[in-house]
């Protein structure tokens, strides 16, 4: 089974772009970071919970940057100001479901893994099948 890597990325798509075409959907590129990574981000996420005003914007703001690698569907190139690209709200939405969405990847690279090897391994049935008089 291929292993996930920390610095392996995964894509996180706003939410209002996921019905649009793939080439028009903006994400956001993500690093997987380690188990003590999403520790640490769960941790303070909580804490930000408690804030208020400008307190919690700058903590989830703060959230939303770690591990941002890149972003894509943006008309301006990356530059890790992503305050000046998203609405409050979206950054707020990414900072709830980025650890979901971290584990939903690695999962689903996971299966399509072996999906693939199960795909380029020739089944007993297709032999069978195959060598069968007709």
């Amino acid at each position: 089974m291929a292993g996930i890597s920390p610095e392996d990325t995964f894509t996180y798509y706003i939410v209002a772009d996921r019905d649009k075409p793939e080439g028009e959907r903006r994400g956001l590129v993500y690093r997987h970071g380690t188990a003590g990574d999403w520790r640490r981000f769960t941790a303070d996420k909580r804490k930000a919970e408690e804030l208020r005003g400008e307190d919690y914007f700058d903590a989830v703001l703060d959230l939303c940057k770690r591990g941002l690698q890149s972003w894509i569907g943006f008309e301006r190139a990356y530059d890790g100001c992503v305050e000046e690209l998203l609405m409050e709200g979206e950054l707020i939405e990414i900072v709830d479901e980025l650890r979901f969405s971290s584990t939903l990847s690695e999962l689903e690279k996971k299966r399509l893994s072996r999906q693939s090897k199960l795909l380029a391994e020739p089944s007993a049935n297709g032999v069978a099948a195959a060598s069968a008089p007709k």
